[in-house]
């Protein structure tokens, strides 16, 4: 199957969080789309009509909700793709920190939501989008969330602290500067200067 809307213009991020309901972030046009299994436009969300104006980072949290950071009201929303409605939404950010942001990334569990403030470190939220913590680990690049553990890339070299225990684990990976890496099935995936290495994170 293929998928493609030119009137939407270029698909800035992809969720297949489900396979069944495949979730696109167009930026551009400031909307959200879910396709099926077969490609076919289920839902579009237009998140101007909902009083988004300036929506930067989108991450699927499940089947039925997304959360989006919205630059110009500076806060996290979740919304429900079922009925397009706002179900939750965090605090104002610059208040949370105390200083101007930019943040980076944006991932979200079930019960949890994380977002990367380079200038703060990591803000963890819960579902209701209420702050439980901070990690103040600065100038992250990319991060990946799996279980209780958070992977982070920061000068070169991926760590991983367990949040339960507020304790970093071992070993360390070595990652250039604008490597990227993914967390599935209880592997370390980096891709570094056109080389894939692939960890065990269970040995």
């Amino acid at each position: 199957f293929e998928y493609s809307n030119p009137l939407l213009g270029s698909i800035h991020s992809l969720s297949a969080l489900d396979p069944l309901k495949l979730l696109l972030f167009y930026k551009d046009q400031a909307q959200i789309t879910t396709l099926d299994n077969r490609l076919n436009e289920s839902t579009a969300i237009k998140l101007i009509d909902m009083g988004l104006n300036d929506v930067q980072l989108v991450s699927q949290s499940d089947q039925d909700n997304v959360w989006v950071y919205d630059q110009a009201t500076d806060r996290l929303y979740r919304i429900n793709l079922n009925n397009a409605s706002l179900s939750n939404k965090s605090l104002n950010i610059t208040q949370l920190t105390g200083l101007e942001n930019k943040p980076l990334q944006l991932e979200s569990t079930y019960e949890r939501v994380f977002l990367n403030v380079p200038e703060k470190g990591i803000l963890v939220f819960d579902a209701t989008g209420s702050l439980l913590q901070t990690v103040a680990t600065k100038g992250v690049e990319h991060f990946a969330v799996s279980n209780e553990n958070l992977y982070y890339l920061k000068n070169d070299t991926i760590q991983a602290l367990n949040l339960k225990k507020n304790l970093m684990l071992k070993p360390k990976w070595k990652a250039d500067k604008g490597a990227s890496f993914t967390i599935a099935a209880g592997r370390l995936y980096i891709l570094d200067q056109g080389k894939l290495s692939v960890f065990s994170l269970n040995s």
